[in-house]
């Protein structure tokens, strides 16, 4: 698998050495002739010929595409490798720093703990025990990992929930290593030279996690992207008093911890930068929270086309469907009971730290 290759290193390219060859042959035939002052211009228009070539397999080079597989329209899966080992269903999660590995690929893999081993995993109303590990390495795309320190826990909810395992998390410590997209309509990851809309906000992070400004009802509020979310999710403590929202009753959700009781509301804006979301619906968690940031921003593909990641310029691009966005959002779980899980069940970032 190809691994992430910096700007600066240098790389021979047989199509660069063909391009420098066929100009070099150009110059000296044509340069048995009597052109007086053009012979120089002749060499000059070589070596650009060259450096054009060169760039343009750099410009090549650098851009990395590979497929995916959405499952329950925000679960976006690709292959790749742990360990060593190929084809593993690897989880693009941005609302996951540090990684997190599968308990039962950690034992196949022959990941031991290591000290200090115990920690826990922050989500909805409750704490999952886990433990640390060196993952030797990691490759995904244009990503590559070495002597990785990651979380392993049990997340055999995600097979109950989308009906696929998942042999990892691949959270923000990896995924950041690279600029990258998202596109729900190609079923593609690009890696590199990813072009950003007009439209893009800028980034900034919070206990390790991905921060992007908003504006909910007209407050400031700052959001967790979250790649492995479905859905909006605030937290009560952090929302302004003078805020208000309509209130369409309770759902009942699952994650790692169990199952989780959570209001429903409706927004009247949600606005990320001058990306406009209309009349929008929002689950509010009233457990306590240690984060600075209002709320997670889960990216569906009910909702976004693509969804764009510049660590470089630190900016996050965001492209909406055309489709009614009202209609989608009152689709959200209409049809939950409060003793039925959300069929899409949203999550709370996942922060591996030591208790």
């Amino acid at each position: 698998m190809k691994r992430f290759r910096f700007p600066h290193t240098s790389t021979y390219r047989p199509q660069i050495a063909r391009a420098a060859g066929n100009a070099i042959a150009l110059y000296r035939q044509i340069g048995t002739r009597e052109f007086g002052i053009g012979r120089p211009l002749l060499l000059l228009l070589a070596v650009l010929l060259v450096l054009h070539a060169e760039g343009w397999a750099k410009h090549s080079d650098d851009l990395k595409e590979i497929p995916f597989k959405l499952y329950r329209n925000h679960i976006v899966v690709a292959v790749g490798s742990l360990g060593g080992h190929e084809r593993r269903n690897l989880v693009i999660d941005t609302g996951t720093n540090p990684t997190i590995v599968d308990y039962r690929t950690a034992k196949e893999l022959g990941l031991e703990p290591v000290a200090p081993s115990n920690g826990s995993t922050t989500v909805i109303d409750g704490v999952v025990p886990t433990y640390y590990s060196v993952l030797p390495q990691m490759d995904l795309g244009a990503i590559h990992c070495e002597s990785m320190r990651v979380a392993v826990a049990d997340l055999s909810w995600l097979r109950k929930q989308a009906g696929v395992r998942a042999d990892a998390l691949i959270g923000l410590d990896a995924l950041e290593r690279a600029n990258f997209e998202i596109n729900y309509e190609s079923g593609k990851i690009s890696f590199g030279a990813i072009r950003l809309p007009h439209s893009a906000v800028p980034m900034s992070e919070d206990a390790r996690l991905l921060m992007v400004p908003a504006k909910l009802n007209g407050f400031a509020s700052n959001l967790m992207i979250d790649t492995g979310g479905s859905s909006l999710i605030l937290f009560a403590g952090r929302m302004p008093k003078a805020m208000s929202w309509r209130d369409l009753g309770n759902v009942t959700l699952s994650n790692l911890a169990g199952q989780s009781v959570l209001r429903k509301i409706q927004l009247n804006e949600l606005s990320i930068g001058e990306t406009n979301i209309a009349d929008s619906i929002a689950l509010v968690a009233d457990a306590p929270t240690k984060y600075g940031f209002q709320g997670v921003l889960g990216i569906s593909a009910r909702q976004f086309k693509r969804v764009m990641f510049d660590f470089s310029r630190r900016l996050v691009g965001f492209e909406v469907q055309d489709t009614n966005v009202k209609e989608w959002a009152h689709s959200l779980c209409d049809a939950l009971s409060d003793s039925e899980p959300c069929p899409m069940a949203p999550k709370l970032p996942r922060v591996a730290g030591s208790r």
